[in-house]
Parts: C-alpha cells; sequence; structure tokens
C-alpha cells in the first residue's frame, strides 16, 4: 500500500505540473509514463514565453527528481499500484478543470439557509511560499477560491483561506466553516482569539500573540455573518478537504506571488 506521504508528493508533482501548464509554459505535457519497472516523468513541447520562467521550471523539475527518487525505493511490487494512483489524480484532474460555479458537491449540507465552507493553506517551507485554498457552497451554487503570497506561513495561509471565503460572501450569512488547522479552529471556537485581542494582542505579559492582522479580520467577519468553525482531519478522504488542499498547493507554487504584508519576519 502506498502510505500518506507518497501518496501526498504525487498530488503536489501533478499539481505543480498542471500549474506549469496553466501559465503557459507547455503547450502540453505528459504527467508519467510507466517503462520497465521506473516511473518516469515527462514533459512534452516545451516552449519558453519568458526567460524568467525558466527559473520555476527548474524548480519543478528539481521536485521532480525527488519524487522519482522517493518511488524507486518502493518494490518492484509497488509500481503498478503507484501508476494506477497517478492516473487516477490525473482523471481528477480533467473532472475539476471547470470548478467554479459546478454541479452540488455530494459533500454539501442540504440546507436552504446555511453556506457550507471548506478551507485549507499550504506553504513550501513556513515561512516560505504560500497558498490558500477554499470551496463555497451556497446550495446549487458552488464556487472555489484560491491566492499565494510569496513569503508567508502555514497558519497565515490557513487564516487566509477563511478570510478569502468569508469575504466573497455579499451578504449576511449563515456559514459551517470546515478547516483541518486546530489553530484556526481552537483559537475561535475556544475564545482565544477574542482573548488575545482584548489583552491588546498579547497571549500573555510576556507574549505578543502572532498574526493579529488576520484574527482581526476573521473576528471582524464573524460579527457580520454567523460562522460555526468545524475542525476535520486532514488527508482523511473528505472530497472538498482534499480539494483545498489541492487548490493551496497550486496556488503556492504560482509565478510572480504578491508580499504578505502582514507577515512579520
Amino acid at each position: 500500500m502506498l502510505n500518506r506521504q507518497l501518496k501526498r508528493s504525487l498530488r503536489v508533482v501533478c499539481d505543480r505540473l498542471k500549474n506549469i501548464a496553466n501559465h503557459n509554459i507547455t503547450r502540453s505535457l505528459r504527467v508519467v509514463w510507466y517503462q520497465s519497472i521506473n516511473i518516469n516523468f515527462k514533459f512534452a513541447q516545451l516552449t519558453y514565453h519568458e526567460s524568467r520562467k525558466i527559473t520555476a521550471l527548474r524548480s519543478h523539475m528539481d521536485y521532480k527528481q525527488k519524487i522519482i527518487t522517493e518511488v524507486e525505493t518502493l518494490p518492484e511490487s509497488s509500481q503498478a499500484e503507484v501508476l494506477n494512483y497517478i492516473q487516477s489524480l490525473k482523471s481528477s484532474a480533467e473532472r475539476a478543470s471547470k470548478p467554479i460555479l459546478s454541479s452540488k458537491s455530494k459533500s454539501a449540507i442540504k440546507s436552504s439557509d446555511t453556506i457550507v465552507v471548506y478551507t485549507d493553506g499550504a506553504c513550501t517551507g513556513n515561512p516560505g511560499a504560500g497558498g490558500y485554498g477554499a470551496v463555497i457552497i451556497d446550495g446549487d451554487r458552488r464556487e472555489e477560491l484560491s491566492g499565494g503570497y510569496k513569503l508567508t506561513t502555514n497558519n497565515r495561509m490557513e487564516m487566509m483561506g477563511a478570510i478569502a471565503a468569508l469575504k466573497s460572501l455579499e451578504h449576511s450569512s449563515k456559514v459551517k466553516l470546515h478547516s483541518d488547522s486546530k489553530y484556526l479552529v481552537d483559537a475561535v471556537v475556544k475564545g482565544w482569539a477574542k482573548k488575545w485581542q482584548k489583552n491588546n494582542w498579547k497571549r500573555n505579559k510576556k507574549e505578543k500573540a502572532k498574526n493579529p492582522d488576520l484574527w482581526q479580520e476573521i473576528l471582524d467577519l464573524c460579527q457580520k455573518h454567523d460562522v460555526e468553525f468545524v475542525w476535520v482531519k486532514g488527508h482523511a478522504g473528505i472530497p472538498e478537504n482534499e480539494r483545498c488542499d489541492r487548490l493551496a498547493v497550486a496556488a503556492a507554487y504560482q509565478l510572480n506571488l504578491p508580499q504578505d504584508r502582514g507577515y512579520v519576519y
């Protein structure tokens, strides 16, 4: 059986390859091909539009080599399973190629007055380039959001996913927001964020609370909306959580990411 870490690595490399295509660095690409007992990654018909994108492509190829090394340590009997798993990722990516305003998600709560939200964040180095993803389900309406920053942290991206989703709601709404971040969910549900706010953004007499700019936004948005924060286990097969993870990872590897002006070194 493939372990969870390898599955995540394969998902990441597929999303990175897809991200390259989205930036027109390649006109077409073949994610993997299977030859003998080895797994190889193959890029086809490379067309460079701007020289500054070459560096980004090289970083993807470096990551590709790390995945190849990891895969080659598996026993021969596992190679076919790896290929089948990657093919399933490719099929999923094709089905999700037009995610905005698609049909109702299977995981959506059937409620006429509750908007269901899933969010996630990712960071390449923590701190490092980071991204967030969000899925918003409002009845038959489905929307996906994502974005990234060139230098940030994983916690900030977890928070930014929630902020982006709640900001996208034009009217005051009842929201059920799912996140796999204990940092985000516990701070709201257990009242820590409000306590830090009352203490002038201090956790205690000596320690400052981190990310006060984003906590302030979240508390403000919770005043506008009736938000229930729900923790879910990450990478546990929850479709919308997995989708948010892929959106966040892909966003973290976009080119020309903006500055996260609120991030304090």
